[in-house]
């Protein structure tokens, strides 16, 4: 809960818009769709793998999961696999409970 007690200021937020180069949009963009791609793929899959790893890290890289009980160890082979996808990695913890 968020309360105010007696006379707050009025909020004042600035936002600045910021307008990338052609290139590093298209690099954006192609990052993001591979992110959904992953994303999309480990849906699909996804009674399996909680079946497999439950309780413990996942990580989906080009369409391929990584799992194990160490976050950064995950990631770290994921990364190694797939050096070039950095920022499309769907990654994830299974709970235990389901």
């Amino acid at each position: 809960m968020i309360r105010v007690v007696g006379h707050a200021p009025p909020l004042h937020v600035e936002m600045e818009e910021v307008v990338l180069p052609p290139e590093e949009h298209a690099g954006a963009l192609a990052r993001r769709e591979r992110y959904f791609k992953n994303m999309r793929w480990f849906e699909a899959h996804i009674a399996e793998i909680r079946k497999q790893h439950a309780g413990q890290s996942v990580c989906v890289a080009g369409e391929t999961l990584f799992a194990g009980p160490d976050p950064r160890e995950v990631f770290a082979r994921a990364r190694a696999a797939f050096p070039d996808d950095w920022g499309s990695f769907f990654t994830m913890y299974l709970r235990p409970d389901g």
